[in-house]
Parts: structure tokens; sequence; C-alpha cells
């Protein structure tokens, strides 16, 4: 494995919404994490208001991860974990 770049720190609001995942994305958000650790940069900057300037991922199809890197150096800062609204098929009145 290559060397670690980077230190994951996690707000308050991200531990504690890491802990009321279901165990399935909870697994997922420590690998996107683990990923993080040696690429710190791999998502792109998210363009959503609540969290400027942060990058952000998906698990487990409707939890979103928000995180911002240390701008002098590799550390991450995992700002929340959310659970999003996700539009399914016919949600909106049409059918596939």
């Amino acid at each position: 494995m290559g060397e670690e770049l980077a230190q994951v720190f996690c707000s308050e609001q991200a531990q504690q919404g890491m802990e009321t995942l279901p165990p399935s994305a909870r697994e997922g958000v420590e690998l996107r994490l683990g990923y993080l650790e040696e690429m710190p940069r791999m998502y792109a900057v998210t363009d959503d208001e609540r969290f400027p300037g942060c990058r952000s991922f998906w698990v487990d199809p409707c939890y979103r991860v928000f995180y911002m890197v240390a701008a002098g150096g590799d550390d991450v800062y995992v700002a929340a974990v959310v659970e999003e609204e996700i539009d399914q098929p016919g949600d909106d009145g049409e059918d596939w």
C-alpha cells in the first residue's frame, strides 16, 4: 500500500451522522475515507450552498458526505454526513 498523505478529522455533526447510518452505508463511508487518506482531492468540489468550498461523495444511495481538504496540506475535515432526497424513476409522474 502507498504512503498515507492525510489524516481524516470529523466534525461533531459528521460523527453523529455516521453513527446513525445503516451498517452498509457506514462501511461505504469508511472505505471512501480510506481512499481520501491516499488521495484527498479525488472527489470534485460541490456547488451545494449548504457546504461552500466542500467536496462530496455519495454512498448507499442517499447519503452524502461533505468534506474539505486543508489549504496548505492534505488533511481532510469531514463537515457533514447527511441523508438526501433522491429522485426515483416515476417520482415526477413520468414513467421510464
